[in-house]
């Protein structure tokens, strides 16, 4: 059978861009698709394009990019069904203006022939799998945090996804307990803690890849595989050597996050209703501040005469107690730097409240 003959198929090549047409009925209007893909050894990645018209007028082209929009494809006779996850503009009716939104939407291609629909879905299928998109995927939800929306969100707007992307997925339900999430095991409102800020990973990842905040989002940020650097802070308390993400905290910010725990009912008016309280009551915490000075700031405090060496060689693993558990970690151990060398200073307190941001 020709191929060539049947599809009037026209096909370009560039240095490293494979381009086929066809003339396709797309959601039941008849136009022209192309198809294009990258050829290179090192490239991937490709991309469909076809005009929109609407009674006749043209309403311009329409693009979706294989990797920035497309879940997964399915092909079935002469039909070929490309699910969607993309950029939508929606208008609001008193402005004119609209907002930029990811919008789930299943584009059906009925193609000439079978043949031609299997060979572009086969081709668009193998494209999407060389973007080395992840196939399985273990997901933990909380059913007991915050507003207890956890497995609400997860059949509303991550399970869609994960079904149209053809994903493999686990979930387990359980509750996220601080000793098992929080570097620092037994505290109390004066402890110095500090948390893996998941809802705050999931905005350094979206904002790498230009989206908005939202679980959807980063649900499709996950299925694409995107990555991003991790910026992870090594702190000594004692024997214990804890990681942070985000940032740590003493004094009046940490009594807040802590004891507001009483009012999580209120929902997120908890923390402001406490801050007022804190603030009316306000403490001071007493305490000897240990730094190394930014560049303009080294005649800040005191020099410091001598400073216990610390290099990190092994994490001892801690109990739900404290207490170390003799276990060996074999990951991460934190950063690999003698401080000796550097030029400390100090401050002494009394403090309201002291804060160290990692992520810049």
């Amino acid at each position: 059978m020709d191929m060539e003959a049947q599809s009037e198929k026209q096909t370009r090549r560039t240095t490293n861009v494979q381009t086929q047409t066809e003339t396709v009925s797309i959601n039941g209007s008849l136009t022209k698709a192309s198809l294009s893909l990258l050829t290179d050894s090192g490239g991937r990645g490709g991309e469909l394009r076809w005009h929109v018209s609407n009674d006749g007028k043209s309403k311009g082209e329409r693009i979706l990019d294989f990797d920035r929009d497309v879940l997964w494809v399915e092909v079935k006779d002469k039909r070929i069904v490309l699910k969607a996850y993309e950029v939508a503009q929606k208008e609001f009716w008193f402005s004119g203006k609209g907002e930029k939104k990811r919008v789930r939407k299943d584009y059906v291609f009925e193609m000439e022939t079978e043949e031609i629909a299997t060979l572009w879905g086969r081709m668009i299928s193998d494209c999407v799998e060389s973007l080395g998109r992840p196939k399985d995927i273990f997901v933990i939800v909380n059913p007991f945090g915050g507003k207890k929306c956890g497995p609400k969100i997860f059949e509303k707007e991550v399970k869609p996804l994960l079904e149209a992307a053809g994903c493999q997925w686990i979930v387990e339900k359980r509750r996220l307990e601080e000793s098992y999430y929080n570097a620092t095991w037994n505290y109390s409102r004066r402890d110095i803690i500090y948390r893996y800020r998941k809802w705050y990973v999931a905005k350094s990842l979206l904002h790498s890849v230009g989206d908005e905040y939202s679980a959807s989002n980063a649900a499709f940020a996950i299925i694409r595989g995107c990555k991003c650097p991790l910026d992870v802070a090594s702190i000594v308390q004692g024997d214990k050597i804890l990681f942070s993400v985000l940032l740590l905290t003493w004094g009046l910010v940490t009594d807040i996050d802590i004891e507001s725990e009483k009012y999580r009912w209120m929902g997120s008016a908890r923390l402001e209703i406490y801050s007022l309280l804190r603030i009316i009551g306000l403490r001071r915490y007493n305490g000897k501040i240990q730094f190394v000075p930014a560049p303009g700031y080294e005649e800040f405090g005191d020099p410091i005469g001598e400073l216990v060496r610390w290099k990190s060689e092994t994490v001892i693993l801690q109990d739900a107690s404290g207490n170390g558990g003799g276990s060996e970690m074999h990951g991460y151990r934190g950063a690999s730097t003698e401080f000796g060398a550097t030029k400390w200073r100090f401050v002494n307190g009394p403090f309201v409240t002291f804060w160290i941001h990692n992520v810049p």
